[in-house]
């Protein structure tokens, strides 16, 4: 059985119409699929950023109490048994006392240059101290600011090096 002509183009119409929809629905899909995206990575992004402030109210709600009993400025200077005191207090209701590993204090001594000292917590009293390894780089900076005896190391015992200044001004521990 042969088609007529006419029947021939309906066919080609018909087909090509199906097509041209089929590219449609294709175009939309796209656009529905990029604008779900869009959605979602910003709906990420303001998680993201809802969590990092629950982290960081977080964090400031277990050391806010921690920085007000420790505002060394608000203490007598050098009575570091109030430091101990006030620790421990915040020690004993902290939710993560655990977040604190140990509490140094470090005072410039125009006599003797520098005292740094550890909190030993078992008997709630400072000791002469160290550097830990992981504060060098903290001495390692004092010292290059003139506010920290180099390293031994660096000195080898010879006493202050050209160039080194006493503390500019009353410091702070």
């Amino acid at each position: 059985m042969k088609l007529h002509r006419s029947e021939n183009i309906r066919w080609y119409a018909l087909v090509g119409g199906l097509v041209a929809t089929l590219a449609l629905l294709v175009v939309l899909q796209y656009r529905s699929v990029k604008a779900v995206g869009a959605t979602m990575k910003e709906q990420m992004r303001m998680n993201l950023r809802g969590s990092l402030m629950d982290v960081r109210q977080a964090f400031e709600a277990e050391f806010r109490p921690l920085c007000r009993e420790l505002e060394l400025g608000a203490l007598p200077k050098g009575d570091l048994r109030e430091v101990a005191v006030h620790f421990n207090r915040w020690h004993a209701v902290a939710v993560h006392p655990s977040l604190v590993a140990a509490v140094y204090v470090w005072e410039p001594n125009r006599n003797s240059g520098s005292e740094f000292v550890k909190l030993n917590s078992s008997s709630t009293a400072f000791e002469p101290a160290s550097w830990p390894e992981k504060l060098i780089t903290l001495r390692t900076r004092l010292s290059e600011m003139g506010h920290a005896p180099a390293p031994p190391d660096d000195r080898n015992g010879a006493g202050p090096r050209a160039g080194d200044h006493p503390p500019v001004g009353p410091m702070r521990r």
